[in-house]
């Protein structure tokens, strides 16, 4: 409840602020390193994720952008009994996200930061087995569930139109009957489509 709190306040304030030219419309692709926090760490190991993402000035300074991502968070084993049972568990989770980001300095400046801030819909695909002598049992209850984000990153041109960026992001998940928590730190190559 408090990250989306904050997650609010930083949006309101940041829409505000108004600054230069934002950086131009773009599209890219991504990916990187994704990493279960808090209690999905107990259970799931970290994984990857490849993504795609579109990115429209709408102010001087801000970007509406639209990301589509699919992280894969490997299986980790926990024996319950040696020899006799053990418990697989991993996720898949396919997210769509709309929001905000923010350019920190003039366009004059070559390397850009910024901070990002959205909304999301994760298709969160969780796997169960349950390892034992004679058989494995799988178990799987794929929902969508809502999920905030905040990230922070930097942005380099490679010329005119293209250029790369260089993020981490945590994302909450309001999954049931607990949140989940995951950190991705990724690259993303860029270039302008079409416009400024």
């Amino acid at each position: 409840m408090k990250f989306r709190i904050v997650l609010v306040a930083a949006i309101m304030s940041l829409c505000g602020a108004l600054l230069a030219s934002a950086e131009p419309r773009s599209i890219s692709v991504q990916g990187g390193r994704s990493t279960p926090l808090g209690d999905l760490a107990d259970g799931v190991l970290g994984g990857a994720y490849v993504g795609v993402s579109a990115n429209q000035p709408i102010g001087r300074q801000q970007l509406l952008f639209l990301d589509v991502n699919h992280h894969v968070l490997h299986e980790k084993t926990t024996v319950l009994l040696p020899g006799y049972l053990a418990v697989r568990q991993g996720i898949r989770i396919t997210e769509t996200a709309v929001g905000f980001r923010v350019m920190l300095t003039p366009p004059r400046v070559p390397i850009s930061p910024y901070f990002k801030f959205g909304v999301a819909l994760e298709f969160v695909e969780p796997k169960l087995v349950l390892d034992t002598t004679y058989q494995s049992v799988y178990v799987t209850d794929p929902r969508f569930w809502p999920g905030f984000l905040a990230a922070a990153g930097v942005s380099v041109p490679l010329g005119a139109s293209a250029g790369l960026r260089l993020e981490g992001m945590l994302r909450e998940i309001e999954s049931n009957p607990k949140a989940l928590d995951v950190g991705t730190v990724g690259l993303s190559f860029w270039t302008r489509f079409a416009g400024r």
